[in-house]
């Protein structure tokens, strides 16, 4: 095939470490995912273990395609709208054809495997926002809220659909780090402060409203947060009686607890016996934290600041304004995912569903992960092939 004709990559230091941050990740998922299936003998949890290797192998295929596609940055340029369009079709789709689960509809199940259209609809949101700032350069210095509004108004057309069918999904955490890396793309691109200031605290305010004011499982989970938030003392918060409802966030800070500064050992540990629910997705920092103590939780911590670091430097070096913001973009959106995910087991944050990026168990967002670092690595301006 001409994709892989014979093509040798040379990889600079920042996409080598990049690479090998995003293996390393991968990797103590993988063995966590084991530690957790082989515990009891369960054959649904070595079923999800087994389900999580076939994520792996298809994830680094998508990966492995999409890193040696030529001209992917034309290609993603050209097909952004086309690719905007699929995924709010996807999403209209999961609203009236979904599975629930939990009393959320997030995933379209087919006879052989599952996916969750809202995963796919990161690096494509990201890819749409850097065609759109990429094409308007001359306009965005300029630009405080009035202009925003009237010159960009397709752009905010295509948003708030997004948002709103997301929101539809009761998908708040989705939202939040999807605004959260939008917000960082109009920085990057040159906004004004001011309307970076004005959109920060819509967001925040839209996601106060969101939690307290819809939907009462959030309304429910706000006020469990309220209970154990690691700002308890400085917030004021009254305690209240322990509740039955409390069990996963109490698992959760006590796992994280017991595993002290060195950890309980990779055989020790409460969390992976079935006391910690979500323990393969949701809360696997907490068993982290648990079987590796506070030194495995910073080690991780810092793999994901690393790989952001990385992200950042390559995309300095990127030739073109597209693939800077899109390089950005999606290291951002890795990041953020990842620092939510750990603060709610820290119950720093309000309990939100995200897994932890490259470590939970969850094929789609493995693969949209993989996706986003063979793009990253394929818009680095600074790799160099020959051919053999």
């Amino acid at each position: 095939m001409e994709l892989f004709n014979q093509r040798k990559f040379y990889y600079t230091e920042n996409e080598r470490l990049l690479l090998i941050i995003t293996s390393a990740l991968t990797l103590i998922g993988l063995y966590l995912q084991f530690n957790i299936a082989t515990s009891l003998v369960d054959s649904f949890r070595m079923n999800l273990f087994l389900k999580q290797i076939i994520s792996i192998v298809i994830s680094i295929i998508a990966f492995i395609i999409i890193y040696k596609t030529p001209n992917l940055n034309k290609i993603l340029y050209k097909s952004s709208f086309v690719l905007v369009i699929v995924s709010i079709a996807l999403l209209i789709g999961v609203l009236l054809y979904g599975e629930t689960t939990q009393g959320s509809k997030r995933w379209i199940s087919l006879s052989f495997f599952s996916f969750q259209p809202s995963q796919l609809l990161h690096p494509i949101l990201i890819i749409f926002y850097a065609k759109y700032f990429d094409k308007r350069q001359a306009e965005i210095k300029k630009t405080g809220l009035i202009k925003f509004i009237k010159n960009f108004k397709f752009l905010i057309f295509i948003t708030v659909t997004v948002l709103v069918l997301i929101y539809l999904q009761k998908h708040l955490s989705t939202l939040v780090v999807l605004c959260s890396t939008l917000l960082v793309m109009l920085h990057i691109a040159g906004f004004k402060k001011s309307l970076i200031i004005i959109l920060l605290l819509l967001m925040i305010g839209g996601s106060v409203f969101a939690a307290f004011s819809t939907f009462t499982y959030r309304s429910h989970r706000m006020e469990i947060y309220a209970k154990y938030s690691l700002f308890h003392k400085a917030l004021g918060l009254q305690k209240t009686e322990i509740e039955a409802d409390d069990y996963q966030i109490r698992e959760s800070l006590t796992a994280i607890s017991e595993g002290g500064f060195f950890g309980t050992g990779s055989d020790g540990g409460r969390a992976k016996h079935r006391f910690l629910p979500d323990v393969n997705s949701d809360y696997i920092f907490s068993m982290i934290s648990e079987q590796f103590g506070f030194l495995g939780g910073v080690l991780v911590i810092v793999l994901y600041t690393v790989m952001l670091l990385k992200a950042l430097m390559i995309s300095v070096g990127a030739d073109s304004f597209f693939k800077s913001l899109v390089i950005i973009g999606m290291g951002m959106n890795i990041f953020i995912t990842a620092i939510v995910n750990i603060g709610v087991s820290l119950s720093a944050l309000p309990s939100t569903g995200l897994t932890l990026p490259f470590i939970s168990y969850g094929g789609s967002a493995l693969l949209v992960n993989m996706i986003m670092i063979a793009i990253i690595l394929n818009f680095s301006s600074k790799r160099n092939s020959v051919n053999a």
